[in-house]
């Protein structure tokens, strides 16, 4: 899955997690790990600069300034080289010692932006990075270049914050959306169950909450008139009694399709169909489950197309106690799983489908299905085959009339 992983160096301790991380997977993989580590000269160079009018009065002469600013740019190139290769050659002999290809890397520049671009235009499928770095100060919160980096990065993530490799006893925790992204990260939690014995866990959560929130707040702000134009009590009576036991059935669906994807790899999964916040219900599962790793989408269903992270994968960035895997990776689960679960025919669809000719049948059925689903249509209706069978046959026939013999 990941056969080039790059990793953040910096010698925290997070780091040297997520260099044990990285070896466990490249192992598994047969990969190759880049140890990644970005030293700033210019940054310390300004800062001096910066300080110079606090000098003595002895070093504040022309001659001797020139010399101090010389003797510093040469020892602070020299020298962060130097501890560069430090801390590099420490994930050199872990990597050896772990038995996985290393190749070291030093770049100058801003941490987080000089990892990003390497990260994104090189040829590695996997950034591996801990939650907080050299400068952190306590055990809190994210680190500057992990949260930087997940904003921006363009490939899967894994953001370190526990101890440990991937053991049997630890539990994987996948978040199942329907997103390609989130299918991604439903592949992703059944390979690392197949090949390391993880317990895995599927959930899902749909807010059956939201709506009543919004109509609460409509029925404060609606004038009489207004109220009649958008039926409001029509509409607040469909959202109660259809739309949010639609949304249960919607998101059980995704987890059914999620639970054949693991099944089909021989892998048992347990379910949890849950309601409310998306970010709060997975954070207790969380915490009651304590799992050593948490998958989802780097953006979930409803992204834009240049979105940087989803709320909830950034919300668990901010406060989950778990390593934390963002796939940047789209899965299409199998076409046939997926319109099992999530695409209906109506009777009336069916029957007009009868009227194609027996040998034509399961090819125009695949056409229709995919027409409608390439649209976002969940139920094939009469006039979905009509409006399909026009756009495959374009002035080749009367395709209406045929269907209405």
């Amino acid at each position: 899955m990941w056969k080039e992983i790059i990793v953040g160096v910096d010698n925290s301790i997070y780091s040297l997690w997520a260099v044990d991380a990285a070896i466990a997977l490249g192992k598994s993989f047969e990969g190759t790990i880049t140890g990644c580590h970005v030293y700033a000269v210019r940054l310390h160079d300004s800062r001096f600069r910066a300080m110079e009018y606090t000098l003595p009065g002895k070093y504040l002469k022309d001659s001797e300034l020139e010399r101090q600013r010389h003797v510093h740019n040469l020892l602070i190139e020299k020298g962060m080289k130097v501890i560069s290769d430090s801390y590099l050659a420490i994930v050199e002999k872990k990597c050896v010692d772990g038995g996985v290809g290393f190749r070291p890397l030093s770049l100058e520049g801003k941490n987080y932006k000089r990892l990003v671009e390497e990260t994104n235009r090189g040829e590695y499928g996997l950034l591996c990075l801990g939650v907080r770095g050299v400068g952190a100060v306590d055990d809190r919160g994210i680190g500057s270049v992990a949260l930087r980096s997940a904003r921006r990065i363009r490939k899967d993530m894994l953001v370190v914050k526990k101890e440990g490799g991937f053991r049997k006893a630890d539990r994987i925790v996948v978040c199942v959306d329907g997103s390609l992204k989130g299918y991604g990260a439903v592949a992703a939690g059944i390979e690392l169950s197949a090949r390391f014995g993880m317990e895995l866990h599927l959930v899902a959560v749909y807010d059956p909450y939201f709506h009543t929130v919004i109509f609460r707040s409509l029925s404060r702000v609606l004038s009489e008139e207004g109220a009649r134009i958008f039926r409001f009590k029509e509409q607040e009576e469909l959202h109660e009694k259809i739309i949010d036991d639609g949304l249960a059935r919607i998101y059980g669906s995704y987890l059914n399709v999620a639970k054949h994807m693991a099944e089909s790899r021989g892998v048992e999964v347990s379910v949890h169909l849950l309601a409310g916040k998306s970010y709060e219900k997975i954070k207790e599962l969380v915490e009651g489950l304590e799992p050593f790793l948490v998958v989802c989408g780097r953006t979930g269903s409803h992204a834009e197309e240049d979105a940087d992270i989803g709320s909830t994968a950034e919300n668990l960035l901010f406060d989950c106690h778990a390593n934390l895997l963002f796939m940047e990776k789209e899965v299409c689960p199998p076409e046939g799983i997926l319109k099992e679960e999530t695409l209906k025919w109506t009777e009336e669809a069916k029957e007009l489908m009868n009227k194609v000719p027996g040998f034509a049948r399961g090819m125009a059925k695949s056409a229709i299905e995919n027409y409608g689903k390439e649209r976002g249509h969940t139920v094939i209706t009469s006039s979905v085959i009509k409006e399909a069978m026009e756009e495959m046959m374009p002035g080749h026939m009367e395709t209406e009339d045929m269907l209405d013999e």
